[in-house]
Parts: structure tokens; sequence; C-alpha cells
């Protein structure tokens, strides 16, 4: 059994490490985080073309607005999380993500304030696997970046708006619109983190949490299941 334990978000400044823990929390859309790391994030296929492997990018859903963070994951049902990386995963998450860390200990806690919202959220462990047909597209990635243990959240009745300003589609006619980026308020996560900084990680740092082994399996944490359920 696999459990998540804690999730943790690299940030470049202390200050977006502070908006975290206030419970400011900062979407940005896949179609952006697609121009900054992987530019084939959430690909729906992958078809050959002329001996060479075209990736058939998911547009419409590309616009929605997600978080994202680093997971803790182990099979031992404790209330402590072992956190350790390599120096070569070190070096790309702190390039990529920068050195401010921020710990969430009680992740199931976490997980019931983002569902409080008013928007619909789904939210689960990103696929490495490179599958050509991909179960779940938008929570799909491909395995160069399995270094991220991405643990995302994604806002379902909701769009940023694409720079190229050709939201026209009659999909989105529904949709709460936001520009370029979301903020969402959830209550002050102060008493469920814990800061750091990657060159403790580096080192090994062990963190206790708040576990309960029914409600931290990764199964149980993820609701992709609803998504694809929606989908059909």
């Amino acid at each position: 059994m696999e459990y998540i334990k804690a999730l943790i978000k690299f940030s470049q400044k202390d200050e977006y490490r502070q908006d975290l823990i206030n419970g400011k929390l900062f979407f940005n859309s896949i179609e952006n985080v697609r121009a900054v790391n992987d530019p084939f994030d959430s690909y729906m296929s992958r078809i050959n073309v002329w001996d060479a492997d075209v990736m058939v990018l998911d547009r419409p859903n590309s616009l929605k607005p997600i978080v994202c963070f680093y997971a803790i994951i182990d099979n031992i049902p404790t209330n402590s999380a072992n956190i350790k990386i390599t120096r070569e995963d070190y070096e790309k998450l702190r390039n990529s993500f920068g050195e401010y860390a921020t710990i969430i200990k009680d992740v199931p806690k976490f997980i019931e304030l983002i569902k409080q919202t008013p928007f619909s959220s789904f939210y689960g462990c990103c696929d490495y696997s490179g599958v050509d047909l991909p179960l779940v597209p938008i929570f799909n990635k491909k395995n160069d970046f399995s270094i991220e243990h991405e643990f995302r959240i994604l806002l379902d009745n909701v769009v940023i708006k694409s720079e190229k300003d050709d939201l026209v589609f009659d999909y989105y006619k529904d949709f709460f619109v936001a520009d370029k980026c979301l903020f969402l308020n959830i209550p002050s996560l102060a008493d469920i983190t814990e800061t750091c900084n990657i060159n403790e990680i580096l080192a090994g740092k062990k963190a206790e949490v708040s576990f309960d082994e029914s409600k931290n399996r990764k199964t149980v944490l993820s609701n992709l299941d609803n998504y694809l359920k929606e989908s059909d």
C-alpha cells in the first residue's frame, strides 16, 4: 500500500512561501507551464508520422488552472516521512522551482480545504509511464520529468485566458474566466506546514506528519476516477 505522507512546494522567493502558508494558492494554466517547463505536459496521444513521434496535445483542458506539489510517497504506515533527494535531482529542482520549501504535513486536511472552495477540483499524482494513449491526459507527463513526483490539483470549471486571445470555444461558455493566473484563498495552513530549504532535503530530513492509514492512501488522495466519469 502506498501512502502520500506529505506534499512539498518549492518556491523561488520566501514571500511566495508565505503566501502558501497564509492560504493563498497560485494557479497557472498548463499552457503557460508548457512555455517554461515541459512542452509536452498533458499530451493526449503519441503518433508516428514519417518515422517521427508526434505528441498530440490537449488544447481545451490545457487552459484550466493547476497547482503542483512534490509528493512524498512511501509504503510504511507511520506518522513520519523521510525526505531526501539525490544531488542530480537537487540541481534540477532548485533551478526549476527554487530553494525555499514548504512541507504540508496533513495532506488529507489540505485536500478537504481545497474541496470546500466554490470550484470543482480534481487531484492526484501525475503519470509518467509514457504510454501512447494516457488514461488521464491532463495528469500525464513525459518520463523525463518524473523527478518532480508531481501531485497536481486542477480546477475544473475555471479557465485561464490564453495570451493568444482565442477563447472562443463553446466548450468554455459556462466557465469562470481568469486573466493570466488565478489566486485561490483557503484558510491558513500555518498549523499543518513546516518550512525548510532544499539543502536540508538534500542532506535528508525527517518530518513528523499527521497520518491516517485510510485517509493517506495514494488511491484515496485522488479523485481521477471521477474525472474519467465526467469525461465520458
